[in-house]
């Protein structure tokens, strides 16, 4: 609670001035007469915010001073970013330069992420840190400070720690930073990233990442995170984290179109593989020159396949020789008023209703592209929670093939595969 009486500004009835004569005490019958310690005194300069600018030389000289304990320069670092001056910067960097401390180092970065873009003169120290330090802790610290000051410039990098890194907290950081940086390139990666069965563990950050980079409410991010919710896997804070940045997302549907045309391109350069398949069209057969539902079938044995094992991506509108030759022939399968994107997702969704369930819709998310002057679909399918049958046929993703198990194996698969619980 704060009052303010003339030019002083009083907290738990205590002033700036009191709290400065407390922080810098040098003699404990002082700090015992003024009624709070160095560390407390610290915190509630923080909580004066702007009002206590006088406190800021005193507070840098303590974080300065490596002699004086880890907690009360901890405490003056973080008091520093509510005080936000932002003539800080520079010596903040400063003091990370030669700091050795784990908890006064991570409160200093925390500090300069707090002052967003304006502390991207820290980025280099942060990328150091990020390549040499042997402390994940701090390698963590350092991503998510990365995306807070909006560094771009380390997109590519982090990208490679969400796939590469060993540490998986490492890796879903990297993603959570790259959501932050709003850095919609890697949209693909991260999909891929989620599905993949080492990051199961660190789902809440993956999830968030992908959600402020599909900047909607309805998408896989947001859909992951509710149903996580749902089933009680998010602790408070978590949980708070979650709606706030839910709560800043468009309220309507599709409300922001992102750019997806050069992952795509990337994603053409790679062949088919365990998270990775491509088809000519969605019904229509360019032998008979018509709609076929066997070319349905094999679109959505595809999904099944990906559902019942890592998930992956489906990209229809590019042949054997790997040429766009876009989806316009099955727009052409469609009643006069459907031919077109609209009509070829309802299509799409009403064979996923009918042939797999509507309960496997949450897994699954359908965008389109312009490639070369030709449409293409892009089909994300994320692992399924449970078995998923088509015509009780069992169907599983084997390489860059879809396999149909017998009785036998579809019982061990299912008894032995860690399903996305």
């Amino acid at each position: 609670m704060r009052v303010v009486l003339g030019d002083s500004i009083h907290i738990k009835g205590y002033t700036v001035e009191g709290l400065i004569k407390t922080l810098t005490a040098k003699r404990w019958w002082q700090r015992f007469l003024w009624g709070k310690n160095r560390c407390q005194a610290a915190d509630y300069l923080g909580r004066c915010d702007p009002k206590a600018y006088d406190a800021v030389p005193y507070l840098i000289e303590i974080l300065k001073n490596p002699k004086e304990e880890p907690m009360l320069r901890s405490t003056c670092a973080r008091s520093l970013a509510s005080i936000h001056n932002e003539k800080v910067i520079p010596e903040l960097i400063q003091v990370l330069e030669n700091e050795e401390n784990i908890d006064v180092k991570r409160s200093i970065m925390q500090t300069l992420g707090d002052f967003g873009d304006k502390a991207k003169g820290a980025k280099p120290k942060l990328v150091s840190i990020l390549k040499n330090s042997k402390d994940n802790e701090i390698r963590y610290w350092a991503i998510r400070v990365i995306g807070w000051i909006l560094a771009r410039e380390e997109i590519h990098t982090l990208k490679n720690l969400m796939l590469n890194d060993e540490d998986g907290r490492i890796r879903s950081g990297a993603a959570f930073a790259l959501g932050e940086m709003n850095a919609k390139q890697v949209l693909n990666d991260v999909i891929l990233a989620i599905q993949d069965k080492k990051n199961d563990n660190y789902m809440f950050e993956f999830a968030l990442g992908l959600m402020l980079l599909e900047e909607k409410r309805d998408g896989l991010g947001a859909k992951i995170l509710e149903e996580m919710e749902i089933k009680g896997m998010m602790h408070f804070l978590n949980l708070a984290k979650y709606r706030s940045i839910y709560q800043r997302l468009p309220k309507k549907k599709e409300t922001f179109q992102f750019d997806l045309k050069k992952s795509i391109l990337e994603l053409i350069k790679k062949e088919e593989g365990q998270r990775f398949e491509y088809k000519t069209y969605f019904r229509y057969n360019s032998k008979i020159k018509k709609e076929s539902k066997e070319s349905e079938l094999k679109v959505i044995n595809a999904i099944v396949a990906f559902l019942n094992t890592e998930g992956g991506i489906i990209l229809i509108g590019m042949n054997n020789s790997k040429e766009i030759i876009g989806i316009e022939n099955d727009y052409l399968t469609f009643g006069k008023n459907q031919q077109n994107r609209d009509g070829f997702k309802l299509r799409l969704i009403r064979v996923i209703e009918e042939k797999i369930g509507i309960k496997y819709k949450k897994f699954i998310e359908i965008n389109f592209e312009n490639i070369l002057g030709k449409d293409v679909c892009i089909i994300t399918i994320c692992k399924s929670t449970e078995p998923v049958y088509i015509y009780n046929n069992f169907i599983i993703r084997v390489g860059n093939r879809n396999k149909k198990l017998n009785t036998r194996e579809a019982i061990d698969y299912i008894d032995h595969h860690q399903w996305n619980k």
